[in-house]
């Protein structure tokens, strides 16, 4: 009877595994067009087929995870995709990057440094990590820590112009805003604010003798 078992359960991981691969081999078709209509649609439903029936089918959640993300924007699926992707594939320095990136497009902002923070402990040469970090943190209100960042990706990518002209742009409203709150200027505003109350009591005494 457990031998009976036993060939049983290998018959079924055996069937799930070729049910798998055939759905992601119908799933492959539909996202390349090859010998088929294209309709990443059928593709992603294709791939999750695949992993539902293999759950250890990385390729599966990958590939669903790139159409989720880049053709639907939808980024609960991709950050599912690539994090069950990532359990075969830990130290993927593309995929820690582009599970940060899901992250970051729905607001985990937390969990998206994490991921920018670990795709640069095993890459650190990776310039977009640096320059989605500083984004994230200018979005926080940290502009010293968020220009750190984008010097680090322009360090390590010097001609990407995106990265020059955001940090070109940030830092001059910076420095517009020092300018403004500068010490003379800030005596300057007091001084106006100071005349025109004076002006207001001057104007309002006139009212009441009248």
């Amino acid at each position: 009877m457990t031998i009976f078992l036993a060939f049983s359960v290998v018959e079924a991981q055996k069937n799930n595994r070729e049910a798998a691969q055939r759905a992601f081999d119908r799933g492959y078709q539909y996202q390349t067009g090859k010998g088929i209509r294209k309709d990443l649609g059928r593709a992603l439903e294709a791939y999750r087929e695949a992993f539902t029936k293999d759950k250890s089918y990385a390729d599966a959640y990958y590939n669903f995870a790139l159409i989720a993300f880049y053709e639907f924007q939808r980024y609960d699926l991709a950050e599912l995709g690539f994090k069950n992707y990532l359990q075969f594939h830990p130290n993927d320095a593309k995929t820690v990057h582009d599970l940060g990136v899901a992250y970051h497009k729905q607001g985990k902002f937390e969990e998206a440094i994490r991921q920018y923070r670990r795709a640069l402990e095993l890459k650190p040469d990776m310039a977009q990590a640096h320059y989605n970090l500083g984004n994230i943190y200018y979005h926080l209100k940290r502009p010293e820590m968020a220009l750190q960042e984008w010097d680090k990706a322009i360090q390590l990518d010097p001609e990407n112009e995106t990265y020059i002209n955001r940090r070109k742009r940030i830092k001059e409203i910076k420095r517009q805003k020092e300018s403004v709150l500068s010490p003379d200027n800030v005596w300057w505003i007091m001084y106006g604010l100071a005349g025109v109350f004076v002006a207001y009591c001057i104007f309002y005494m006139f009212r009441k003798r009248r």
